[in-house]
């Protein structure tokens, strides 16, 4: 092999392992972000929209839900990103239908 192929060897192998490094990390950190968000809600529904007498107006609730709902889009959004980006570089044909 060439020096020219070595590099783009060692570049791709880079790449895939940037964005699998990336992409495990993230799904870690919202799996942990996920965990305390459920908490949170749980933690509010038990304590003051059950258990008290008096009604409260849901509204910590219903931000606490789009919060929730948003980050995940957010995350679903960017790992799309890296995975695309593992799957270009992987499968060079792809690269060529997406970009003419």
């Amino acid at each position: 092999m060439t020096p020219s192929e070595v590099q783009n060897i060692a570049a791709t192998g880079q790449a895939i392992y940037y964005d699998t490094v990336v992409h495990i990390t993230t799904w870690f950190f919202f799996g942990l972000y996920s965990l305390i968000a459920l908490v949170t809600l749980y933690v509010y529904f038990r304590r003051y929209m059950i258990s008290s007498s008096s009604p409260k107006k849901p509204v910590l609730a219903y931000i606490l839900v789009m919060l929730i709902l948003t980050n995940t889009w957010n995350y679903v959004c960017q790992m799309g990103i890296h995975l695309s980006r593992i799957q270009i570089v992987v499968s060079p044909r792809i690269t060529m239908l997406a970009f003419p």
